[in-house]
């Protein structure tokens, strides 16, 4: 009967010993939980933060677009403006040359 009673001390030992290790595992998984869902949160917000960025950057390439646009127009009223001058300068030119010949 002691022989039984120290086994069964024995086993009793062990089965405190696994709900133990069982405790430290759930609390352990709760601990992991717990960070698991904060990183998840800080994904969420750097994926806001990066469809924000994704906004801005379309918006700067449609403004810079529209200002290039803006600009070529301005630089062919420009070079048309130049070349009209050209002409009238030529004509002007050719036409005094004639007076004096």
């Amino acid at each position: 009967l002691a022989a039984v009673q120290g086994e069964l001390a024995k086993v009793e030992a062990r089965v405190l010993a696994v709900e133990a290790e069982r405790d430290q595992v759930s609390a352990k998984l709760e601990e992991d939980g717990a960070r698991l869902a904060a990183v998840e949160e800080e994904v969420r917000g750097l994926r806001g933060n990066l469809d924000k960025s994704t906004a801005e950057i379309a918006a700067l390439q449609a403004e810079k677009a529209s200002a290039i646009e803006e600009l070529e127009g301005e630089k062919a009223s420009a070079v048309e403006s130049l070349e009209k001058m050209l002409r009238e300068a030529q004509e002007y030119s050719s036409h005094m040359e004639q007076e004096h010949t």
